[in-house]
């Protein structure tokens, strides 16, 4: 294994092999993972500057059809108190955060054929839109036919996203019983639908500590490759969530645990595989290492965070809504000086 001449390469913002990416995966030697991540530091630093890029998801529904074990939202949770939000309380919640300083938000919806139809998340963009100083919205929902991501193609998002949860298919199949999630060929299919019907950013994504994490990485970067392939496009971003507590989730702690260090391997070899693409780290993490990955290669992080409907007008109120515990509870403007303080620039809005 030739590290050292992987990583020369990958300085020329070249990318990796199949290879490459198993070679880097396989280290452990402190020192030689100290390099490696000093060279993804380089390269997100000669791709997107000193840049990073502040958002906030925006929950809509945690009333879901779906029955994932490891999810907060799951149909079968009781202890979960449903909440699906009015046209107006969206627009309190855009409002809150356009208060606090946010330009850029993720709008999140369980999966929910009638609160989060292609055609009410149109209606929903479009009144954001109209009514607020929001710049950027994007959507994370569930996976659609090719001739409803048409439809949400009408609306000015800027990106959809969704992730594959685990590649692997046994997993899996294991993980999510019960309806249309179940069904491992619609979700992998699901960017393809997306892009095929005329998506123009899409978003992409595993849940680390739901498999072994070197299976994913490798899984996630061949599907993005054939994409790439077959569209001439790769994803504006990668999200990199890891699995944590949840308010009655059957799976209470990872079947595969990803470490600390483990995590940061994987954003380096992510930003040396893909150094154009985005990639995203979630409040799920905490201050501490959300810090350090400014420097390896995150350029996109959520700030002030709530994963609950109502979570932004009702501070404090919103755990027993939530999808998932957060560890770094920053507001946008402890997030943006920390950045400044370590000689970054927090990008609030995000347009072409």
């Amino acid at each position: 294994m030739e590290v050292n001449k992987i990583l020369n390469r990958a300085k020329h913002l070249n990318g990796l092999s199949r290879d490459e990416i198993l070679d880097l995966l396989a280290v452990q030697d402190e020192a030689t993972l100290a390099e490696i991540f000093k060279v993804a530091g380089e390269v997100k630093e000669r791709v997107f500057g000193k840049s990073i890029c502040i958002f906030a998801p925006l929950y809509l529904t945690n009333e879901c059809i779906n029955n994932c074990l490891y999810c907060g939202f799951r149909v079968d949770n009781r202890l979960l108190k449903r909440k699906t939000l009015s046209p107006d309380e969206i627009l309190k919640e855009a409002e809150v955060l356009s208060r606090q300083g946010h330009k850029r938000v993720l709008l999140v919806s369980a999966e929910n054929p009638k609160a989060a139809s292609a055609e009410r998340i149109v209606e929903i963009v479009d009144t954001i839109y109209k009514r607020t100083p929001l710049k950027t919205i994007s959507v994370n929902m569930a996976p659609l036919s090719e001739e409803e991501f048409g439809v949400l193609n009408k609306s000015k998002i800027w990106a959809y996203q969704s992730f594959q949860e685990t590649y692997s298919p046994s997993q899996y199949k294991r993980l999510h019983p019960k309806v249309r999630k179940a069904d491992y060929d619609w979700r992998f299919s699901t960017m393809e639908r997306a892009l095929s019907s005329g998506i123009k950013h899409v978003g992409m994504g595993v849940l680390f500590g739901l498999y072994d994490y070197k299976f994913e990485v490798l899984a996630l970067t061949d599907h993005i490759n054939s994409l790439k392939e077959k569209f001439g496009v790769y994803p504006y971003n990668i999200s990199i969530p890891r699995l944590h507590p949840a308010l009655g989730a059957v799976l209470t702690e990872a079947p595969y645990p990803v470490s600390d260090e483990e995590l940061k391997k994987v954003v380096a070899i992510l930003r040396l595989a893909l150094p154009k693409v985005d990639i995203a780290l979630s409040t799920r993490e905490s201050k501490k290492l959300r810090d350090e990955m400014t420097t390896i290669g995150i350029t996109q992080m959520s700030a002030g965070s709530r994963t609950s409907p109502e979570g932004y007008a009702t501070p404090g109120l919103e755990y027993d809504k939530s999808q998932f515990a957060i560890d770094d509870i920053r507001t946008i403007d402890e997030i943006v000086q920390e950045l400044n303080k370590k000689g970054l620039t927090a990008e609030i809005s995000y347009e072409e």
